[in-house]
């Protein structure tokens, strides 16, 4: 028998557990999001540094939350990329077998969102109706979603991505060499995980809510788009 006080803490735990709610690459529970900022937090972290040192050596990362659930996920995923942090490059094979680069999909938008999901990962399926909400939103306009699907069976992705009409590029993670796989490079061990990266690699910021990005992209991307108009029209005079 476990002494009452030990029994307490898996108790504890075991709460925090169903609480946050997620899915590890076995489909067993763990944590999936907590401490979101807000859209002007978001945008304090992305401002560029025009120095020309490492642009996200300056990046403002929030203060975390201290409670027992991020507690719980600071432990659970301590190793995984943290806002301010460089984002490593993938290249992954698409549906149709091309490759797709994720640092080649930033050099055509402003803010692109990276979310590792798989389709039997309950509730990377229940975030899909607010994904696709800020997609429409935005999609086109200096925001593309990178879906990398981390499902072993290429028929369950293939098949998911169509059934919830997923937004976005989509590719599969080869995860058989951990260490080389997009999600090694990523450290992720708990899905739905996102990483929000700006035009320059660097991640703004990790867990973040769909409701808080779509305002921060209202005004990052308006400015973003101001200003490619601003290039065209100097371009063509």
């Amino acid at each position: 028998m476990l002494p009452n006080r030990k029994i307490d803490r898996v108790v504890i735990w075991v709460a925090v557990f169903a609480l946050v709610g997620g899915c590890t690459n076995d489909s067993s529970k763990t944590p999936e999001t907590v401490g979101e900022p807000s859209s002007a937090q978001l945008e304090s972290q992305s401002e560029p540094n025009e120095s020309g040192a490492d642009v996200c050596s300056d990046i403002k990362v929030l203060e975390p939350w201290f409670s027992p659930i991020t507690i719980f996920l600071n432990i659970v995923q301590r190793d995984r990329l943290k806002s301010g942090e460089r984002a490593p490059d993938f290249t992954l094979s698409s549906m149709s077998g091309d490759d797709v680069s994720l640092y080649d999909v930033l050099s055509n938008n402003e803010v692109v969102l990276v979310n590792y999901w798989a389709s039997w990962c309950g509730p990377c399926i229940k975030k899909l109706p607010d994904i696709k909400d800020v997609y429409a939103n935005h999609g086109g306009e200096g925001f593309e979603i990178l879906a990398v699907s981390l499902d072993s069976s290429e028929q369950d992705w293939e098949d998911a991505t169509v059934e919830y009409e997923i937004p976005g590029l989509h590719v599969r993670d080869d995860r058989s060499v951990r260490e080389s796989s997009a999600s090694g490079k990523y450290r992720v061990n708990a899905i739905p995980s996102t990483f929000l990266v700006d035009s320059h690699g660097c991640i703004l910021h990790t867990y973040v809510s769909m409701s808080h990005l779509d305002r921060f992209l209202d005004s990052r991307l308006e400015a973003w788009n101001d200003q490619k108009e601003m290039s065209k029209e100097i371009e063509s005079s």
